[in-house]
């Protein structure tokens, strides 16, 4: 995520951007007012030579001020005052006139050079937000924001979170702000790394954030804005904002007498914080954009199928890297001659040609002829950050990791069905299993180690088009590597600009998923769709959340932290999601072909149609495109784009699994692990009690042949089953079998509606008849599509308790 590239003179963020982080300080509201110009002179000269290059302000200061930072080269960033610590939803009179006072703001100081941004408010407490409903001070804080970026578009805009209600994010903000105030420095950190994954794509900044020196003292108070400014710079922050400039402050209109916040006191004398704090913003910053001292030595593999566009845009980045590569590889997968004529521009690079054989050998290929102690990958359709080596190499010194890689954004797009398949899903992303670990990192924003590398043996080359990289972290995960996610480490990754390439994107990575299905059968469902352990990130989301979220506000609104859970787009929504696969849609034009023997069927599968168009739009409504990407999408056309993309990636799935002859085994996954000692097995069963609890597990009785009985629910049973094998000289082998399947009274239960329905028919009854049969095979795909995700999910906790016991280089053999 480019937390580090917020430019106060512009809204767009692009690579080789000059930086300049804001070095920011709040000022006011102070008791006296501004009619004390030298006073306000005094203090923006002192906030300056304090290394500020930013001014936060909560009230709208006189042009004279504005105009005095304009001289210093203050930015400032306003908080129009508004009563939003009132019920101001209670009615629409209220509502419409704080939007026309903050649209009146912004008109009225649109000719004002100092104001780069505004903070459309300033922590809405929990409480209220609780009060009048989420979604409702959302969409409120949305509309103003519009209205306040169609009078003046120039202008940086944002809302000013806290963590109580850290889900309160509108979708269009131009940067993401938080007021944090946490005194440890590790929790901090910790709670930077979960910033950054709520912030997406945009940048970071840290809207407030001090220490009380009247009960911390101004020692305490010095050292912590210190190891705030270095945290802030270490983590590739946009910046940070000290709070505040002074000990005299008012707040509700009353002078604030007991806190002392400022790094100067009432009467502008210095606090030890005051001393230092230009060195501080010098020195973090300096850090941050100076190179690295000499580290490993990487080596950037660029694979190319044709691809002449992108690639000179891609080598000029790689080239102009704050850590020079140790080299450049450009592997040449079968492409047309003239990618030569753009690599050969760039003669530090090394250029290879092959055999179109697809991008996992291509891969190969490059690794095999570099030297570097890590391995770096892109595309030849994306621009790494200038600083992208840098930033993965200093997480390298203060974390230990196998592999690691950041996000991959879209840059901004001028065209509306640019701008719509930037929205539309299924687009390369990262998946995290916490704030920290990934679970699966884009093969376009990747660096391994070579021993790593080596370890795996590498890309598997079936994987020609896509799917490598998915394949490749997961088999990192199985032999207990470490895959971190550096959120400041981008590359702008262009996204198809065309319906038709779009959609033969998904096509490929559906053919993709099925060799992945072949290598990882317990990480898909029955529908195709991927079990990912951990939270999908993506930088363009498809959907609004569901209506209604689940929020932790904690008793009487006072959690400190306020989380929100079911926050999934509406197109992973359980009974929507089903609505737009492949097999819903199979099954909808087979009823309607069906329709010419059994009319009845007809009105079925039209209602199943029905059902997936209004997913779709369902999945579209709300969505909106980032103000950065250059303007609005098309929901419409985005409805469009999620239903194609579900069918058209689904379908090349299962065409894929057609064509390559595979043996369905449903509810059956088994194993086999050599392991060293073969009492191993008691403790791996124990462990499997203890990892599944809610599936309810039970050791089964003297007469199974199972060992381990699970009741998911109403639903599902399934039995685990293990048995030792010796195979001298080694220790031997353990093997495992999971079986699952439906009550039998379910399916009792549809055996007698179908003999219901068959009854009907032969008493002359067709229509219900038809309407019996149905239901009762809605019914039973259902049933069985539940059984086949519960059986899926248990079958990965199987393989995650039982992956410590494999002996290094056991190969298991899939039943």
């Amino acid at each position: 995520m480019p937390k580090s590239v917020l430019s106060v003179d512009g809204k767009f963020f692009r690579a080789g951007t000059e930086r300049r982080p804001l070095r920011g300080i709040t000022y006011g509201p102070l008791p006296e007012t501004y009619g004390d110009l030298a006073r306000c002179r005094s203090d923006l000269e002192t906030i300056r030579a304090l290394g500020c290059n930013a001014l936060r302000l909560y009230d709208i200061p006189p042009p004279p001020f504005l105009e005095a930072c304009a001289g210093l080269d203050l930015a400032v960033f306003l908080t129009p005052p508004w009563p939003s610590h009132t019920d101001f939803l209670e009615n629409r009179h209220t509502a419409r006139e704080i939007r026309r006072l903050l649209v009146k703001t912004v008109a009225d100081l649109q000719q004002q050079p100092a104001v780069a941004g505004y903070f459309i408010a300033n922590e809405i407490p929990a409480h209220l937000v609780r009060w009048m409903g989420p979604r409702r001070v959302l969409r409120f804080l949305e509309d103003c924001l519009d209205h306040m970026r169609q009078k003046d578009a120039a202008r940086l805009y944002s809302y000013a979170n806290y963590p109580s209600t850290e889900y309160l994010q509108p979708s269009s903000i131009d940067f993401a702000a938080c007021n944090v105030y946490l005194e440890d420095r590790a929790a901090f950190r910790r709670y930077l790394e979960r910033l950054q994954h709520l912030a997406g794509p945009l940048p970071l900044v840290i809207s407030e954030f001090g220490l009380d020196s009247l009960r911390h003292g101004p020692a305490l108070q010095a050292e912590t804005l210190c190891w705030h400014i270095e945290e802030c710079a270490r983590a590739g922050l946009a910046g940070t904002f000290l709070f505040s400039f002074t000990d005299a402050w008012r707040n509700a209109g009353r002078d604030v007498e007991d806190w002392a916040f400022g790094i100067v006191d009432r009467e502008r004398l210095p606090k030890p914080a005051a001393a230092s704090l230009s060195a501080w913003w010098d020195k973090s910053y300096s850090v941050s954009r100076t190179p690295p001292p000499p580290g490993p030595t990487i080596s950037v593999v660029v694979c190319s199928f044709n691809g002449h566009r992108g690639i000179p845009f891609c080598l000029q980045a790689l080239v102009d890297q704050t850590y020079p590569p140790h080299e450049i590889i450009v592997i040449d997968d079968g492409s047309e001659p003239s990618l030569a004529g753009k690599v050969e521009i760039f003669p530090s690079v090394l250029f290879l040609r092959q055999p179109h054989a697809g991008l996992g050998s291509a891969r190969n290929a490059g690794v095999a002829a570099s030297t570097g102690e890590l391995i770096a990958f892109t595309d030849d359709d994306c621009i790494p950050d200038r600083q992208w080596l840098e930033r993965i190499v200093r997480l390298r010194q203060v974390s230990s990791w196998d592999a690691a890689g950041g996000p991959n954004l879209p840059p901004p797009e001028t065209s509306l069905v640019a701008r719509t398949i930037q929205s539309a899903p299924g687009h390369p992303s990262h998946v995290m299993l916490d704030d920290r670990q990934a679970e699966h990192l884009a093969g376009c924003n990747l660096v391994v180690t070579r021993a790593a590398f080596d370890a795996i043996g590498g890309f598997r080359p079936q994987y020609r088009i896509a799917g490598d990289d998915v394949d490749f972290c997961w088999r990192l995960q199985d032999t207990g590597m470490t895959l971190l996610y550096a959120p400041d480490a981008f590359v702008w990754h262009k996204r198809r600009e065309r319906i038709a390439a779009y959609l033969t994107q998904q096509s490929g990575y559906g053919k993709a998923e099925s060799l992945l299905f072949n290598d990882h059968r317990g990480r898909f469902d029955g529908f195709g769709r991927t079990f990912w352990r951990g939270r999908l990130y993506t930088e363009t989301p498809a959907a609004s959340p569901p209506p209604c979220p689940l929020i932790y506000f904690g008793v009487n609104a006072a959690a400190p932290y306020q989380f929100l859970y079911g926050s999934t787009p509406w197109s992973s929504c359980g009974p929507l999601s089903a609505a737009l696969s492949f097999p819903w849609a199979l099954i909808a034009f087979a009823c309607l072909f069906a329709a010419l023997l059994l009319p009845p069927l007809g009105l079925a599968g039209m209602l199943m149609l029905a059902f997936s168009v209004a997913s779709a739009l369902l999945a579209a409504l709300g969505s909106r495109a980032s103000p950065r990407a250059g303007g609005n999408i098309s929901p419409l056309l985005l409805a469009f784009l999620v239903l194609a993309q579900s069918w058209t990636r689904g379908g090349a799935f299962f065409a894929a699994r057609l064509w390559q002859g595979a043996t369905w085994r449903p509810f059956v996954s088994g194993d086999a692990f050599a392991i060293d000692e073969l009492q191993h097995q008691r403790f791996l069963l124990r462990a499997l009690e203890r990892s599944e609890p809610e599936a309810g597990p039970t050791p089964a009785g003297p007469w199974s042949r199972a060992d381990i009985n699970f009741q998911h629910g109403l639903w599902t049973l399934s039995h685990l089953a293990h048995v030792e094998e010796r195979h001298p000289p080694q220790a031997g082998f353990f093997r495992m079998r999971l079986c699952s399947g439906p009550r039998p009274i379910w399916l009792a239960a549809a055996a007698a509606l179908l003999a219901a329905a068959a009854l009907l028919a032969l008493a002359g009854h067709p229509l219900l008849a038809a309407v019996g049969a149905i239901i009762s095979v809605l019914f039973l795909g259902c049933l069985f599509y539940e059984n086949r995700t519960r059986h899926d999910i248990l079958w990965a906790a199987v393989e995650l308790a039982a992956a410590p016991l494999r002996t290094s280089g056991s190969s298991p053999s899939r039943v």
